[in-house]
């Protein structure tokens, strides 16, 4: 995770305590508030897997670094993963099956659009 998806994982944090979801969910950060756009280039093979996985049937087992008393491994299955997007203005949580139908089609991602694919907006 680099410096901007940190601080925006701040954010993110303050935005879910203050508008707690009811169930459990992953969120794949991503920053472009510098840009007017998010390039899908940004979005890893291995993160759309990840999130796949987390989203299907089979589920994924997780191992977790540890440090602060959190489990050692989170089994993920059938549950909502999502890639939460910073924009200047703002940010979209959207899922990773509303991404991969976008990226069949586009090679970026304006606020605009996201904010009409979007689950949650700030």
């Amino acid at each position: 995770m680099n410096r901007r998806e940190s601080k925006f994982g701040l954010k993110l944090r303050r935005w879910l305590k203050a508008h707690p979801l009811g169930y459990s969910a992953t969120f794949e950060l991503k920053d472009c508030s510098n840009k007017g756009t998010f390039n899908f280039k940004e979005l890893k093979e291995h993160q759309i897997n990840w999130s796949t996985a987390i989203n299907s049937k089979r589920g994924i087992l997780m191992r977790q670094l540890g440090g602060n008393g959190e489990p050692d491994y989170t089994y993920h299955y059938d549950e909502p993963a999502y890639i939460a997007i910073n924009f200047k203005d703002g940010f979209e949580i959207i899922t990773i099956a509303a991404i991969i139908t976008e990226m069949a089609t586009k090679k970026s991602l304006t606020h605009d659009r996201a904010r009409e694919i979007s689950t949650y907006s700030s």
